[in-house]
């Protein structure tokens, strides 16, 4: 009986045991539960990431970089310094064109201008004549053989140099009756002209240097002739004739001889032709507005029944 009761007791108590142990199982299921309290960690995570938002936050100090920048326009003050001197050079710039402005400046660039100004009425600059006419006789000789060259079987009824009143440039003028034939039957090609007498429209053409094909031809011979003409040309210009038109007038004579010197040496070189050859041929020098004095210069350089020729045209124009 005493073991049974013991073994009861012992059961009893197993049981008890038992019972126990099962509802510490559940005390164990609270850590489970607790699991989710880990998870809060999680949400700190989250608010780690509030300083990933900061981040941009940091950005703000990049922002201050071009704030930094704002010093390099102060380069601009140095390229303002550099305008200054600038100033300067444009003030000096300005006075430089008002010297050309005044009379006295322009011929202060060639200073010989002014000292003929101060030499009496009539007197010649210093210009150099004597070489002026002998690059007219090289550049004439040297235009004349290339145009006969060019048109062997042309007749040339004149072989002249050609300028104007300013005397500033020179060049080459020859006219044939071939040449005239040419022109002629332009004239009649263009409006106004088809009906006019062909005779009376060549004795028009005849004697006009601009009209002729071959006026101009042989120019590219005159480039020392013509820089010498500049310069005279320049001298001229120079001169008030209101106060100096007896000295004006003497340049330009001298440089009519000139002219005169040049084709003389041509003809006793035997250029224009000799005999009846050369009484075909006007020589003489011409000009834009035709004045007396290519009537004076051509009577002292034609034959006589050459020089008559011209005349007469001349005075029936």
């Amino acid at each position: 009986m005493a073991k049974a009761k013991a073994k009861a007791k012992t059961k009893a108590r197993a049981a008890t045991a038992k019972a126990k142990t099962p509802s510490a199982k559940p005390a164990k299921a609270k850590p489970a539960t607790a699991k989710p309290a880990t998870a809060k960690p999680a949400k700190a995570k989250a608010a780690k990431a509030k300083p990933a938002n900061a981040k941009p936050a940091k950005a703000k100090p990049a922002a201050a970089k071009p704030a930094k920048a704002k010093p390099a326009p102060a380069k601009p003050a140095t390229r303002t310094a550099k305008p200054a001197p600038t100033k300067p050079a444009t003030r000096t710039a300005k006075p430089a064109p008002t010297k050309p402005g005044t009379r006295t400046a322009k011929p202060a660039t060639p200073a010989p201008r002014e000292e003929p100004r101060a030499q009496p009425s009539g007197e010649l600059p210093a210009f150099d004549f004597a070489g002026l006419e002998d690059a007219l006789a090289d550049a004439a000789r040297a235009a004349f053989a290339d145009l006969r060259a060019e048109y062997p079987r042309h007749r040339f009824y004149c072989l002249s140099l050609y300028t104007a009143g300013g005397l500033d440039y020179v060049i080459p003028t020859a006219m044939s009756e071939e040449g005239l034939a040419e022109v002629v039957a332009d004239y009649r090609d263009k409006p106004g002209y088809a009906a006019t007498n062909v005779k009376s429209l060549a004795e028009s053409l005849r004697w006009s240097p601009d009209d002729s094909p071959h006026h101009g031809e042989g120019d590219d011979h005159f480039d020392d002739a013509t820089a010498r003409m500049r310069e005279l040309g320049q001298i001229l210009r120079g001169i008030d004739v209101t106060d100096e038109r007896a000295r004006f007038d003497a340049i330009v004579a001298r440089a009519h001889e000139a002219f005169f010197a040049a084709l003389h040496r041509l003809d006793e070189e035997g250029c224009f032709g000799a005999g009846a050859a050369r009484e075909r041929v006007f020589v003489s020098m011409m000009m834009g507005d035709q004045d007396r004095s290519v009537l004076a210069l051509g009577q002292r350089l034609n034959p006589p029944a050459t020089y008559e020729r011209y005349r007469a045209a001349y005075e029936a124009r």
